[in-house]
């Protein structure tokens, strides 16, 4: 009886205690930043994202999927469009703010953030030049 109740407060306290999981990695930071500089890239500057390289990077990086999942829906929510709430996950909503915070700010002299940013992104693999 006495194990009952010690397992049942345990069970109590985790419920009721609020969830908080761990912060973010600089993998996963330098992850989401990849991921919504090709996105940003690809449509400031005229660039296509290369299909399947941000999901090979984050297998690469070691990234969880969720990750990319919950920037994607966290960008969505910045963009007002339709998400889904279940995926977001706290510490990447804040991040992708920052980031598209920085990315909106870079972006408005629209040259330079390509000049800037695409030749990485040319490298890393995650966008290429369009084909029509």
């Amino acid at each position: 009886m006495n194990k009952l109740i010690a397992v049942t407060a345990l069970i109590a306290s985790i419920i009721i205690s609020p969830a908080s999981a761990a912060p973010l990695t600089d993998e996963e930071k330098s992850y989401i930043t990849i991921e919504l500089g090709s996105l940003s890239v690809a449509n400031i500057c005229g660039y296509s994202v290369v299909r399947g390289s941000l999901s090979k990077l984050g297998d690469q990086m070691g990234v969880d999927d969720r990750i990319g999942t919950a920037a994607i829906e966290a960008l969505k929510v910045g963009m007002g469009t339709d998400y889904d709430r279940a995926m977001l996950i706290p510490e990447v909503t804040r991040f992708v703010n920052e980031t598209v915070d920085y990315m909106a700010t870079a972006s408005r002299n629209r040259e330079a953030y390509c000049r800037k940013f695409a030749p990485v992104l040319l490298d890393r693999g995650t966008i290429e030049k369009k084909t029509h």
